[in-house]
């Protein structure tokens, strides 16, 4: 998502069945989705390092998303 990239982070695109492998060398929290199903709340959190867990969510993320989100935060 690139609405929740920390700053300096690169994107990444993986295709359809294909394994990649992602180093995450800039400190701060990734979210991570499925294009085809982002809106329907299939995404995930990579932290690294020391990140602000009190930090909000952009507006840009679609509900479903959102609620997946605070439910993986455990907020």
């Amino acid at each position: 998502m690139p609405e929740m990239l920390p700053e300096g982070a690169e994107r990444f695109i993986g295709k359809i069945d294909e394994q990649i492998s992602v180093n995450f060398e800039i400190e701060g929290r990734n979210g991570i989705k499925c294009s085809p199903h982002y809106a329907m709340g299939m995404v995930m959190i990579i932290d690294v390092g020391d990140v602000d867990d009190e930090a909000p969510l952009p507006d840009a993320v679609p509900r479903h998303a959102r609620e997946r989100i605070s439910e993986i935060l455990g907020k």
